[in-house]
């Protein structure tokens, strides 16, 4: 267990000055974050990868005076000159600060950043561990995280399901220009209001797999793929809902 490895570190006075931790739950990043502190009886502080943050740390980080901790969140969705400026407090770190990096996907980070960090990953999270989050068979048929369990359980479940019926229902008798409307009850924007999309589509495969015909065992892959180009670092969400509509939209013209 990362627990396990993060302790052998400490005792053995080799836990590296600059961390990374790599997960798809902020939940449980966070909870090996604060495991970290306490063992080294550490004052933490996040800071979000915005470039105004970062200046801001970049500029004071050599000034301070206290054992710290400060974590770096999800930099693999940062922006270019977001990660510039990381690279630069990492080949100067001070003797007294602990940098803790996170991030869902490596494959959005610089080699160069990778090589000045310890890397760790977040446990597996097994269903009876999501099970002490929730006790609802629906949300804990499609959700893989903490974080998605009580991101679902801010919705009203059964509207929600009714609203991806209604999708199920009409995306194929829908003309291509009125199709994108289908997804106006859908977050797109971190700090939007609406449905999680990563939730819908998962939540319409399963929908789908209650009656598995070759069209929407078809419509099931499709969906698949786009949910993997969904966790990809920094990419455009409205890009992965419109080409997952249109594709859905054209697999349903062959089979007419």
């Amino acid at each position: 267990m990362v627990i396990d490895l993060i302790d052998k570190s400490i005792q053995s006075q080799t836990l590296a000055s600059s961390i990374l931790i790599c997960g798809n739950s902020s939940i449980k990043k966070r909870e090996i974050i604060s495991y970290i502190a306490n063992k080294l009886s550490r004052e933490v502080q996040y800071i979000d990868c915005k470039m105004t943050s970062i200046r801001n740390l970049l500029d004071t980080i050599q000034t301070i005076s206290t054992d710290m901790i400060y974590v770096l969140t999800e930099i693999d969705e940062a922006q270019f000159r977001v990660k510039y400026s990381i690279l630069k407090i990492l080949e100067e770190p001070p003797a007294n600060v602990i940098l803790i990096l996170t991030c869902s996907n490596l494959e959005g980070l610089y080699p160069p950043i990778l090589s000045r960090c310890q890397v760790y990953y977040q446990d597996p999270i097994s269903k009876e561990e999501l099970k002490s989050y929730t006790d609802k068979d629906t949300i804990l048929d499609v959700c893989e995280t903490p974080d998605e369990i009580l991101t679902m359980e801010t919705y009203n479940i059964q509207e929600f399901l009714d609203y991806v019926q209604l999708v199920i229902d009409n995306i194929t008798k829908t003309s291509i220009s009125n199709i994108f409307k289908i997804g106006q009850k859908l977050q797109i924007k971190k700090d939007e209001e609406g449905y999680n999309l990563a939730l819908f589509l998962k939540i319409f495969s399963r929908e789908l797999m209650k009656h598995p015909s070759k069209d929407n065992l078809q419509k099931v892959q499709i969906t698949s793929k786009w949910l993997e180009v969904l966790s990809y670092p920094s990419v455009n969400r409205q890009m992965v809902l419109d080409g997952w509509l249109l594709e859905i939209s054209e697999q349903e013209s062959k089979w007419n």
